[in-house]
């Protein structure tokens, strides 16, 4: 089997993710490729795609990693690298009218692997979980309620539920469920790293009930913490964030339920672009008030009428902050 330049960058970033150094010209001699071709190749994607996780050294002649492993957590494969530089080097092959937007795409999947969106240790486990997870899931698909024992300050609880999905937000997993309270029926959800005990109960809900519970809970995955509830009255909120921030904002799941506004604004020489958040009523804008804080000053609330209860808030818990700051020293 002939092998083609392209097909041994591939073989070279997987290894030199492995052992952290490597020499082309050894390659070139095993599998039989013209040694200027390939470090041509090579070279070129490293350049769009591994910049920061590969460096020659000209001393020694060779090729060494940064950091072990730079491949595990890279949002693309060494295979769809090589594939995507292919098609940027060949771009004038797609005629005029084309050419642009092959960088365009390539340009998009580079900024993906930079913003490393996809990072599996970041989400909860869920292998302690597991058998949680089959025995609700087959409640849900039943309609079966359950009584479910779960620990709360320091306490074991007891609740007969219905439970309704199960949910990811903000990387923890979560039972979303009518709970049965002493003043009626209501939806909460309870994060599964809590619950001690799952009781199947020889009940079961009747389907238009399902239904509805089920139409009612179906955007909770959008929101970004536990705080969001779909089944309540929605409220915008307007933000503003540099364009510099845009494509990270349009390209990570965790952000969309954002959506960009008309207009924007220039401060301090520096353009700013407007988008709308929806959030819903109650627990003081908790669903949203910790990716705000998270991404300051990247994220910008917009003092106007509608965000004032917003702005208030996030006042008050900035000075009690800054008041534990003061009194924190020794």
């Amino acid at each position: 089997m002939k092998y083609k330049a392209q097909e041994v960058v591939v073989i070279i970033l997987n290894e030199l993710s492995r052992s952290q150094s490597v020499v082309l010209s050894s390659f070139a001699d095993f599998y039989d490729v013209n040694e200027l071709t390939l470090a041509r190749n090579f070279r070129d994607v490293r350049d769009h795609f591994y910049s920061d996780d590969i460096e020659y050294v000209r001393k020694e002649k060779l090729w060494i990693a940064k950091r072990p492993r730079f491949l595990d957590d890279s949002f693309i494969k060494a295979e769809e690298a090589v594939v995507l530089t292919g098609i940027l080097k060949n771009s004038s092959h797609f005629g005029h009218s084309l050419s642009q937007q092959v960088g365009l795409i390539v340009n998009y999947y580079k900024k993906r692997r930079y913003y490393n969106l996809l990072q599996p240790d970041t989400i909860e486990d869920a292998e302690p979980m597991k058998s949680f997870f089959a025995t609700v899931e087959m409640a849900i698909r039943a309609g079966q309620y359950i009584n479910l024992h779960y620990r709360k300050n320091g306490e074991i609880k007891q609740r007969e539920v219905l439970p309704i999905r199960i949910a990811n937000m903000e990387y923890y997993w979560y039972l979303i469920g009518e709970f049965k309270t002493d003043s009626g029926k209501e939806i909460r959800y309870l994060a599964f790293r809590k619950i001690e005990k799952i009781e199947p109960i020889n009940s079961y809900a009747k389907y238009s009930v399902l239904r509805e519970l089920r139409h009612q809970v179906k955007d909770s995955n959008k929101g970004m913490n536990a705080f969001y509830k779909p089944y309540q009255k929605h409220k915008k909120v307007k933000v503003m964030i540099p364009e510099h921030f845009e494509e990270y904002i349009k390209s990570t799941p965790y952000f969309s339920t954002w959506k960009r506004a008309t207009g924007s604004k220039i401060i301090e020489d520096k353009k700013y672009i407007f988008y709308n958040i929806i959030t819903t009523d109650g627990d003081e804008y908790r669903d949203i008030i910790p990716t705000i804080q998270k991404y300051m000053p990247d994220v910008v609330v917009c003092n106007n009428d509608e965000n004032q209860e917003l702005i208030r808030i996030m006042r008050e818990r900035s000075l009690m902050y800054a008041k534990l700051l003061e009194e924190s020293g020794s």
